[in-house]
């Protein structure tokens, strides 16, 4: 019987083990991708995400009916984002608003607002 060749082996090993977190990391954040395609969430059971809420007020609520749930710009999906080491892999997003989406939120929010002047014009009526 041929003895194996244990170095090549251990070299095959190491570089497995050098390109595997990189492998993990696409396929993790392919995953988070594909939750936003999907729009739910897979755990012990897969979970739908809810319905969007009915806006009353304008045109930016209709506009947004058939539009897919935490996807407006798409700045939360495209900052899904990973570092990885020898044993770890974090993913991560630099968004602000990610946690209260995630986690949800109560609270008060203070929004910064432009002010603005409305002016009107009145013509007079002219005289007959």
């Amino acid at each position: 019987m041929p003895n194996p060749d244990f170095n090549a082996i251990s070299r095959q090993m190491q570089a497995t083990i050098r390109r595997l977190p990189k492998i993990v990391g696409n396929e993790g954040k392919n995953f988070f991708l594909d939750r936003f395609q999907q729009q739910n969430w897979i755990g012990n059971t897969t979970q739908p995400w809810p319905s969007r809420k009915v806006n009353k007020w304008g045109k930016k609520g209709r506009n947004r009916k058939g539009r897919a749930l935490l996807v407006m710009t798409g700045r939360l999906r495209r900052s899904i984002r990973y570092t990885n080491s020898a044993d770890t892999i974090r993913f991560y997003t630099d968004v602000p608003y990610t946690r209260a989406n995630n986690e949800g939120f109560r609270g008060t929010v203070t929004q910064q607002v432009d002010s603005f002047k409305r002016t009107q014009t009145f013509q007079e009526a002219a005289a007959n």
